[in-house]
């Protein structure tokens, strides 16, 4: 397998973007997007989920992962996608306790040190 940052500023087809709202407030908290086939690859992708620094540890993020991974395996996909970039490393514990894995690092030039991981569904 190969891990490729997807980073494109136009729409890509089967791509989706979410705000993340708690339920009872109307203030976005932070937003995720994923795609559901990475061109490059065919594999299903999360892009980020990023939440302001106020709500993070709060178990909004995993509680985002918990319902985009029942999603995919109630519609057949068998493994979900990510990369880290180097500067936010700090995640990928998180990804880990999660149950992701990293299966590659690489070096690129435009983006420094790349952590591919994936989940198994």
């Amino acid at each position: 397998m190969t891990c490729r940052a997807l980073l494109r500023s136009q729409p890509i087809a089967d791509s989706y973007s979410f705000s993340i709202r708690e339920v009872q407030g109307t203030e976005i908290i932070g937003i995720a997007q994923f795609i559901l086939r990475n061109p490059r690859d065919g594999h299903p992708w999360l892009g980020l989920i990023m939440l302001h620094s106020a709500y993070q540890r709060h178990g909004y993020a995993r509680e985002f992962l918990d319902t985009l991974i029942a999603w995919y395996r109630e519609n057949g996909y068998t493994s979900l996608h990510l990369a880290v970039l180097e500067k936010n490393s700090r995640v990928v514990s998180f990804y880990e306790k999660y149950g992701f894995v990293v299966y590659e690092e690489k070096e690129t030039e435009k983006l420094g040190r790349v952590i591919c991981m994936k989940y198994s569904i």
